[in-house]
């Protein structure tokens, strides 16, 4: 039987923020398809995923304690578990079922591609749980998000040079070592290399100093830094567009 004990492991100071921002955006696009179908208000994320239960054999890693994506504050925990996702939906089903009223409908389960979700409302917020099979078990998030507070753009969004036409994809305000930190996900149809001239010329009239750069199988990757903070830049090209991740900790652009 799956107990009762809640486990964090927290992650190492060194690693790499394309990471958090790769788990955080998978974890969005699927998350966001599932709400329970009740209209409750919330104004702000008071919730804590630690005051859930977790299966005791499951790690947990934060990865993020304090994120806002796109204006909407939210909580993410990774999970692996040696269980399969049955018998790990069959715990976290009966778990939600306590918090409602036999009448009422406790959960609800999505399948999103390869992601198997299940949501349920707690507290005025949106607890999902999305699994996908794992080599040696199942591996996913446990993501809270309040209910009724509109997406928004950061100011850090809004300042942030883009060249006409790049669409921001997304926008995740987190804390990295007691500062704050956005990531900022965007796209465009320029080449890697327009786009990494247009921010060297753009970041460096804006005060930014090249601290390094490198360029390893057509991803072009550069850290500026200044006395507000630091800055951190991914260029890559896929089959239909060029990504630009952007990571800026400390103060504004």
């Amino acid at each position: 039987m799956l107990g009762f004990v809640l486990r964090l492991v927290r992650p190492q100071p060194q690693q790499y923020w394309i990471s958090l921002a790769a788990r955080v955006r998978s974890m969005v696009l699927t998350s966001c398809v599932t709400t329970v179908g009740l209209c409750l208000s919330a104004v702000c994320l008071s919730f804590d995923l630690r005051s859930l239960e977790h299966p005791a054999t499951a790690k947990l890693i934060w990865v993020g304690e304090r994120i806002e994506h796109n204006g909407m504050p939210m909580q993410v925990l990774q999970i692996e578990s040696s269980h399969g996702i049955d018998e790990l939906f069959q715990f976290y089903r009966a778990n939600w079922a306590q918090w409602h009223r036999p009448e009422k409908q406790a959960s609800v389960e999505k399948q999103a591609g390869e992601w198997r979700i299940l949501s349920t409302l707690l507290d005025r917020h949106n607890i999902v749980l999305q699994l996908q099979e794992s080599a040696t078990g199942s591996s996913g998030f446990v993501s809270a998000t309040p209910l009724d507070k509109a997406p928004e753009q950061n100011r850090i969004a809004s300042d942030f040079p883009r060249q006409w036409g790049t669409e921001l994809i997304s926008s995740t305000e987190s804390w990295d070592g007691g500062a704050p930190a956005t990531t900022l996900v965007m796209k465009n149809s320029y080449s890697v290399d327009t786009n990494q001239e247009f921010y060297l010329r753009s970041l460096q009239a804006s005060g930014w100093s090249l601290a390094h750069s490198s360029r390893k199988h057509g991803t072009s990757v550069m850290f500026f830094d200044r006395d507000s903070g630091a800055l951190e830049l991914a260029i890559q090209r896929d089959a239909e567009a060029t990504i630009i991740f952007a990571n800026l900790r400390g103060g504004g652009v």
